[in-house]
């Protein structure tokens, strides 16, 4: 009898014992499930959201006769887009959308390309490059020679190439001289000149003008001063003196 009286309160003992653990576990997977997972979630998303930059994506399109080129910009961001500013030297560009988030932009001149993005929650993201593949500048003139009343120098240009048809020079009277010689496959251009020198006109194919002023003396000097570069349709003064 005392034998059996021992059992049974070890059994209600030990089944107490096995309750209260039982409990333990299911009340910290409670607080496991709706408590520390949720808080920890919401505010991971709290902090993702805060913190997360838009992404930009910057094409630059071949040159069209190197007088144009196209640009593509896709902005990838969890968040709507607050603020795009896109300018090229410091001047805004127009951006065409071609979807969400997504722009074009035809660009006809050389420059520094500065984009920025903002988003809904303050982030940016900005991206600069500079647009260098375009013809903005005329045909550079080199090796000026004069010998027996003839002005001998070669011309190039590296991009769209020399315009020969429209080489001329003028006089110190205003008078129109046009090349005694062209040699387009070396690029030796030949003029009379007398000792008042000649101003000498050149173009390139994409249309980029530009004007060389040379005496007999400066050429056999071999100096050259550069006034200044231009754009398209636009003179640039190259004086030789």
């Amino acid at each position: 009898m005392r034998d059996y009286t021992y059992s049974n309160t070890h059994r209600r003992n030990h089944a107490g014992r096995s309750g209260h653990s039982v409990s333990s576990g299911q009340e910290w997977l409670h607080n496991l499930l709706f408590y520390i997972l949720p808080f920890i979630v919401i505010n991971g998303l709290i902090f993702f959201l805060v913190t997360t930059k838009p992404k930009c994506e910057l094409v630059i399109g071949e040159d069209h006769d190197y007088l144009s080129t196209e640009i593509k910009l896709d902005i990838k961001s969890f968040l709507p887009t607050k603020d795009l500013t896109v300018t090229l030297d410091s001047e805004p560009l127009e951006l065409e959308q071609v979807k969400k988030n997504s722009y074009k932009a035809v660009i006809t001149k050389n420059g520094a390309l500065d984009i920025s993005v903002k988003s809904a929650n303050g982030m940016t993201a900005s991206i600069y490059e500079y647009v260098g593949i375009l013809d903005d500048n005329p045909p550079s003139l080199n090796n000026s020679v004069v010998e027996d009343g003839i002005l001998t120098f070669t011309i190039e240009d590296s991009q769209s190439g020399v315009n020969f048809d429209a080489i001329y020079a003028t006089d110190s009277m205003g008078i129109t001289i046009y090349p005694t010689s062209i040699d387009k496959a070396t690029g030796t251009i030949t003029f009379p000149i007398d000792s008042d020198g000649l101003t000498i006109y050149t173009s390139d194919l994409s249309g980029n003008q530009g004007q060389t002023t040379v005496t007999p003396q400066s050429a056999s000097d071999g100096s050259s001063e550069n006034s200044g570069g231009s754009d398209s349709g636009s003179e640039t003064t190259l004086q030789t003196n």
